[in-house]
């Protein structure tokens, strides 16, 4: 449990230490450390999220400063999505692909629009 705990962080500083070093890089090799991030994120991503019973969050924006969290649990496994039952809606209504978000849905939803709620 701990190791997924950490992927989050091995991301940020995998993406960090990349694109620095992509700064500095005029040789063309840009693609390829650029494809290898997006790798190593998304991997980290099905890592942390995409475990049934796993609570995860989903920041949600209204207009320009207001931000709510939808939070849910994951249900089932359908790569590449994941699907997921809404346990709290939020404080406003929201709309995912069409899909009205409510208590109790179940929405098929890419794994890296959410994050982990609490770490075990």
């Amino acid at each position: 449990m701990r190791v997924r705990a950490l992927m989050p962080m091995l991301c940020f500083v995998a993406g960090v230490a990349t694109h620095s070093a992509l700064a500095q890089d005029k040789s063309g090799a840009r693609d390829d450390a650029q494809s290898f991030a997006r790798t190593l994120t998304e991997a980290a991503t099905w890592a942390a999220v995409a475990i049934p019973g796993v609570e995860v969050c989903k920041l949600m924006r209204i207009g320009i400063a207001e931000r709510d969290w939808i939070r849910g649990v994951v249900v089932d496994i359908d790569k590449p999505y994941i699907r997921v039952r809404i346990t709290d809606a939020g404080r406003f209504p929201h709309d995912l692909d069409g899909t009205a978000v409510s208590t109790g849905a179940i929405l098929r939803v890419a794994p890296t629009d959410w994050t982990p709620c609490k770490f075990d």
